[in-house]
């Protein structure tokens, strides 16, 4: 005879872990049961943060997401303090930085972890780990099988996106989700480095810059972020690039997208200009390979030079107006052609998912089959780095946690 329980969750990540426990907690004479096919829960937090766990933002909003009246019930119920609180209350002192990033006291991932698991075995939540759910039926009572193995009154599929695979995410919850006859929106990369051409780049390979990133396409302006900028071999990364991430996977193609770097946000092309003019003034003879050193490595700063048809060893009192006025375009829009990201196995967070209009932002339960609900990354909501995918995770967990 199959085990039976009120509640089963598919996926013991941030969500699933939230879910169980808010579960349990609201209705302790529930038999809650908690599947993972890795051979331990809660895997991919430790990779947050990198090994620090950006937990939330004090500043998230529903603004911040690609779905905002999808998320807003579940932000405006679990707003990121109420988060907060809920950590403390099982065990876990936090503090945040000057942007609102919320980490573990200890600022280490497995200190989230710990405190999650150990409510679930507090709360008497029954968890199996290395079980692949390969199959969900509804029966004829409106019930749930898994596998031919167990039954439940109620699902909560939370297993993730596509990213990062070798944490537990690979996609197969969309799988169970179209049996049940859900509409997935083609999962892409996002939060992840971006591919451009590679000609300049290259010279620039190891350097890190600030500035504002512009995503462009015809001159439509898709989406920016502000901050700090890697260049490699194959295009940027950093955190400013991986937030325009998010919108180059919103796009249907990489033709005609443009990354524009301004690399001195600051400052306005006359500032630049005239501060250009003073140093040719006032160190004559000084080689134009330091002309940008006032704003950029030295390194970047010969790069640039010479990408502006400038000979790098003649000297500042040489600069033509036609030259400063290049080295202050390339200041403030030096421009790349996007190609395309790196993929699901670089990325933090994935793009596409199922269908948001097919759940109740209320409850998160299903519109096409009763009892069912979904939480996490495997709804079709993504926002940009700073703590906000994981903010999602919990607010959503708690929520789909209620379901009576």
């Amino acid at each position: 005879m199959k085990k039976r329980y009120s509640l089963a969750v598919i996926g013991a990540g941030a969500s699933g872990l939230v879910a169980a426990i808010t579960h349990k907690t609201a209705y302790p004479e529930h038999e809650v049961l908690l599947l993972e096919k890795m051979p331990r829960v809660g895997k991919k937090i430790l990779a947050t943060g990198n090994g620090r766990c950006n937990m939330t933002n004090l500043g998230a909003k529903p603004d911040d997401y690609n779905c905002p009246d999808f998320v807003s019930p579940a932000l405006n119920e679990y707003p990121p303090e109420s988060n907060v609180d809920f950590f403390k209350k099982i065990g876990l002192f936090t503090c945040a930085d000057s942007e609102g990033r919320v980490y573990p006291y200890s600022f280490n991932a497995s200190s989230v972890l710990n405190c999650l698991r150990n409510e679930c075995v507090g709360r008497g939540v029954k968890t199996i780990t290395d079980y692949f759910v390969k199959d969900v039926k509804v029966l004829k009572n409106g019930a749930f099988c898994i596998n031919d193995e167990f039954e439940c009154e109620k699902l909560i599929i939370a297993c993730g996106g596509k990213s990062s695979s070798v944490h537990g995410s690979d996609g197969s919850g969309y799988k169970l989700l179209e049996k049940l006859s859900h509409s997935i929106v083609p999962p892409k990369p996002s939060l992840v480095q971006i591919c451009t051409d590679s000609k300049v780049v290259r010279k620039l390979k190891g350097i890190r810059v600030r500035g504002k990133l512009t995503l462009e396409k015809n001159d439509r302006v898709c989406g920016e972020s502000h901050g700090e900028i890697l260049f490699t071999d194959y295009g940027i990364s950093g955190i400013a690039s991986l937030d325009v991430s998010m919108f180059i996977a919103r796009e249907k193609t990489c033709s005609g997208l443009k990354i524009v770097l301004d690399m001195a946000q600051d400052h306005s092309e006359k500032e630049l200009t005239d501060y250009i003019l003073y140093e040719a003034e006032s160190s004559p003879l000084s080689p134009c390979e330091n002309v940008l050193s006032f704003i950029l490595p030295q390194k970047a700063g010969e790069v640039f030079v010479k990408e502006c048809g400038i000979d790098a060893q003649k000297s500042f009192s040489d600069l033509t107006e036609n030259d400063i006025k290049e080295l202050v375009r390339i200041l403030k829009s030096f421009t790349l052609d996007v190609v395309g990201t790196k993929g699901f196995d670089m990325s933090q967070v994935t793009c596409g998912g199922a269908v948001t209009d097919e759940f109740s932002n209320v409850t998160l339960q299903s519109k096409k089959v009763k009892n069912l609900y979904c939480c996490g990354e495997i709804l079709d909501v993504d926002a940009g780095c700073g703590g906000y995918n994981l903010q999602w995770a919990w607010s959503s967990g708690r929520l789909a946690g209620l379901c009576k």
